[in-house]
Formats: C-alpha cells, structure tokens, sequence
C-alpha cells in the first residue's frame, strides 16, 4: 500500500504510482493511480525492494491576483519500500514540484 502526499502533508489524488525493481533486467512492475486519499494498492507475490516513482500534474490557484489566476505544475516523488512475504506493507511517498 502505497500514500502520496504533497509537502503539506496532504493526499494527493490521481497520482500515477509506479511500484518496480530498479536496476532492469527483471519483470516485476505495477502502476496504479491513486484516489481521493492517496492510497493505491499493489499486490506482488515475493518478498523484493521495489522503487517507487509517483507522478502528478496538479492545478495551482493564485488568489493574490485579481482575478485569481492559475497554473498547473507537475509533483514528483520517489521512494522504496520493502515487501515482506504474506504480509501487508505500507509507505508514504511525499511529492515535490519540479
């Protein structure tokens, strides 16, 4: 179980959560989108350390500005985590502007 959340600590939603093994060659990938909560859930069979690499375009709004204005910017964050065999495991990823 994967949690993204921006530099507030806040849920980000619609993140793509990408969960692999880094360095290739191997065969061990899922991409989920997150939800209204930030989680998304990947299911693997081993025991592995796994990247993560989650992704989003998020709308800013200006309200110092008359009218207010807006923006979009992308939000990255990357991280691993460690599955255990028949276990459920959870971490939080927190996403920077880029």
């Amino acid at each position: 179980e994967i949690f993204v959340v921006d530099k507030n600590n806040i849920a980000v939603s619609g993140a793509k959560v990408r969960v692999y093994c880094s360095p290739p060659p191997c065969d061990v990938a899922s991409t989920q989108t997150s939800d209204a909560s930030g989680y998304s859930k990947h299911e693997f069979k081993l025991p592995a350390v796994l990247k993560i690499e989650a992704t989003a375009t998020v709308t800013i709004t200006n309200n110092d500005t008359i009218p207010p204005t807006t923006s979009t910017a992308t939000l990255l964050g990357e991280g691993y985590i460690k599955l255990e065999e028949h276990e459920t495991v959870q971490q939080t990823v927190t996403m920077l502007k880029q």
